[in-house]
């Protein structure tokens, strides 16, 4: 239903995203970068298509704009205050199954975490076994809650491993920070997936991390 009223104007910010987006767009489109960022996002691997573009733009010394946009974002989309989390964001204590009494030596399952905010939900903080196992053994175990008194609506998971059981491997990437061949790089090797349980990326990369990067008796940035 209409008011009759003068049409709302656009926020300010909100006028110079979209003109932002769009001159970017007539860059890419207009620049040897095309093919480049359409390998970027049509290759393999995990991400959204938003996520793989950004990444993409800082690796081509486009970081600093990349971050001036996602803050604005985010200024403008803050998190949640109050509310609860969605039904089954936080699983409810099962009961663990007991442990073979001649299983490997093994660490104890650890203490549930004291929620940070209150009261606790049902199954906040409690740890439940998660994937591979090693002869019978859990050798991860999750738990979940809210990060925060005031943010209560979202959950945060956290992970536990058990260190007598698991042993670490370093991969280095073929592009980030290159410099091989390594012993251990992608892609991870079939005799090895066979046995892999967790894995994460290092979460930076050289250009942002400040430090460097040895392994193998090889410097390949100073640290």
């Amino acid at each position: 239903m209409s008011t009759g009223g003068p049409t709302r104007r656009e926020p300010g910010w909100l006028r110079r995203h979209r003109l932002l987006s769009v001159i970017l767009a007539l860059v890419l489109v207009l620049s040897p970068w095309e093919a480049s960022l359409s390998s970027a996002l049509a290759g393999p691997g995990p991400g959204s298509v938003s996520a793989r573009a950004a990444d993409w733009a800082r690796g081509h010394g486009m970081s600093s704009p990349v971050g001036w946009i996602e803050n604005l974002w985010y200024s403008h989309h803050p998190p949640p205050v109050g509310g609860r989390p969605p039904k089954g964001a936080i699983p409810l204590p099962v009961t663990a199954a007991p442990v073979d009494p001649v299983a490997p030596a093994h660490l104890p399952v650890p203490a549930a975490v004291v929620p940070l905010a209150r009261p606790a939900l049902p199954g906040e903080g409690i740890w439940h076994p998660a994937g591979r196992l090693v002869d019978g053994v859990p050798t991860v175990y999750e738990a979940y809650l809210r990060p925060d008194p005031v943010h209560t609506s979202l959950v945060a998971g956290i992970a536990w491993m058990d260190t007598t059981l698991l042993r670490a491997a370093l991969y280095s990437g073929s592009y980030i920070p290159g410099g091989g061949p390594w012993a251990l790089t992608a892609p991870v090797s079939p005799a090895a997936a066979s046995k892999l349980v967790v894995a994460f990326n290092s979460g930076f990369r050289m250009q942002d991390a400040q430090g460097g990067y040895y392994s193998q008796g090889r410097t390949v940035f100073p640290l």
